[in-house]
């Protein structure tokens, strides 16, 4: 199985011939929220919206894969947010997994992972990593 790409957006349109739109990509930006006193949990409008696009190698890849979603805080690495999920192939070749997060645990200033973790063979690995700095508006 392979990560074709992933990307942290604020929105995106499906096109019905395997296309879609993304968008405000999140590139090298900013997000500020207003925080008077962290650790808080933000309410995100619009949401941060997680898109990834996987497909397997070979044929011995169509499988079911247990994943895992992961928040993680700047600084101490520590895990914030838990999401479970699977990567199914049984029913299509390639699996597009989209993630709608309408809140964030601020713990303050500085750059936010967003890790998915794949059980692939008996070993759990980060397949893919993605990051937004996130930053207090309220000075």
């Amino acid at each position: 199985m392979r990560l074709g790409w992933s990307v942290l957006c604020r929105g995106y349109t499906e096109h019905g011939d395997g296309s879609l739109s993304l968008e405000r990509v999140f590139a090298d930006s900013i997000l500020e929220v207003s925080v008077t006193e962290p650790p808080a949990q933000v309410s995100l409008s619009p949401a941060i919206i997680l898109i990834s696009h996987w497909f397997p190698e070979t044929d011995l890849d169509l499988n079911r894969y247990p994943a895992t979603l992961r928040i993680v805080a700047p600084e101490d690495n520590h895990i914030l947010e838990e999401w479970r999920f699977s990567i199914d192939f049984f029913q299509s070749n390639s699996r597009l997994v989209v993630f709608q997060l309408d809140e964030l645990t601020f713990v303050g200033n500085g750059l936010y992972e967003f890790h998915v973790e794949v059980l692939e063979y008996g070993e759990w690995n980060i397949i893919s990593r993605n990051s937004l700095y996130v930053s207090n508006a309220v000075k």
